[in-house]
This record gives C-alpha cells, sequence and structure tokens, in this order.
C-alpha cells in the first residue's frame, strides 16, 4: 500500500472536501486512516493540532506523496514553528476495496506547550467530523457519530474555520497554489519563496 511514494496522515482540513485539500491534488488518496496510537485533537481560531498521547485515536486519511511534497508541505505546516514538527506513526489504512493494513505514515504535530493557551479547546471525537465546517465542509454530511463517551460531533459545528495554517498569510485556493508552488521550488533547489519576497 506504501508503493508510490512517502505516505502522510492527514486528519484536518486536507482531508477529501474540504478546501485544504487542494494542496493535495497531485497526491494518491489511500484510503481512510486511523491511528493505531492515542493522541489529543486541539484547535484554536481555526487552527487544528495534536499532541502525542491522551484522549483516543484520530481519525482521517492516508495519502502517497510525490518527491518533493513533504518538504513542501512541512513549510506550509510550519514544521519548526509554534512547537509544530513531523514524526512518523501507525496507521489503520482501510482502502476502497475493503482490504486494511497498518502503514508508517508521517504526521504532523505540536508540543503539549504550545496549545497551553486558554484560546485552546480539546475535541474530544478525535475526528474533524463531516458537516463540523458549515461553510467549508463536505456537501450534504451527516453525522456519524460511533462514539461512545457520549460526545454529540453535532455539538462541535461551527468551532472551525476556512484555513487552519497560521504560517502561511495567503488565503483562499489561489494563495495556497501559489505557497505550494513556491515551496517546491525551494525543495528542488529553485528559488526559496522567502528569497525572492525580500528581494521583491
Amino acid at each position: 500500500m506504501s508503493k508510490g511514494g512517502k505516505l502522510l496522515f492527514v486528519y484536518d482540513t486536507m482531508q477529501s472536501g474540504y478546501s485544504n485539500n487542494i494542496a493535495l491534488q497531485d497526491c494518491e488518496l489511500k484510503g481512510r486512516g486511523t491511528t493505531v496510537k492515542e493522541f489529543t485533537m486541539w484547535h484554536a481560531d481555526g487552527v487544528v493540532r495534536l499532541t502525542q498521547g491522551g484522549a483516543k485515536p484520530i481519525h482521517g486519511e492516508v495519502y502517497s506523496l510525490p518527491g518533493g511534497k513533504l518538504e513542501a508541505l512541512d513549510k506550509m505546516e510550519g514544521v519548526g514553528q509554534k512547537g509544530v514538527t513531523r514524526i512518523e506513526e501507525q496507521v489503520t489504512c482501510a482502502a476502497d476495496d475493503g482490504s486494511a493494513r497498518d502503514v508508517t505514515a508521517f504526521v504532523f504535530v505540536c508540543t503539549e506547550e504550545s496549545v497551553q493557551g486558554d484560546e485552546w479547546v480539546q475535541l474530544k471525537s478525535g475526528r474533524v467530523q463531516e458537516g463540523v465546517l458549515p461553510d467549508d465542509g463536505l456537501a450534504g454530511g451527516e453525522d456519524d457519530d460511533d462514539d461512545d463517551d457520549g460526545d454529540d460531533d453535532e455539538d462541535l459545528a461551527g468551532e472551525f474555520r476556512d484555513s487552519h495554517h497560521p504560517p502561511c498569510e495567503m488565503t483562499g485556493v489561489a494563495g495556497i497554489m501559489e505557497m505550494m508552488a513556491a515551496a517546491k521550488n525551494g525543495a528542488d533547489g529553485g528559488e526559496p519563496m522567502a528569497k525572492r519576497q525580500k528581494q521583491e
């Protein structure tokens, strides 16, 4: 299942049907994913982050990335800033054909210290649920809350915004595409975006 490139597990608005999935348009969706280990999901002002340990497994999607893509996404996610880093974890990936297996995938996480402010709220569901993003979610998404913790995922509606990438000042599809192209040029040995902006 990992043939074709490095694997990335996404759990936020880079999932299918959300605005930032545009950043993965040249990547191959391998299937739905669930982390083997437990994490804690947080949000603040539209930013979604994970910290290691805690609540429950996290649900999302697994993508196979082409060469140079992972480094470009590092810049998009702000790796090295505000406690954000990238780790490798075991993820159970369920393909469309019904098969499932554990794979090793990269996951973006942050330090516990970086989510200690009063603005950070823990999301107990362990997933960004369909229909959670009223202005940005999957069309016709239904609440399929299968958790046994008594939480209703519909209560999370309205807690998110369009973007979860504060290091990027550009917004919208055009901004994301411009940023990804610039980051990739830097990863491939071209002139980095920051240098070009300074020259301008």
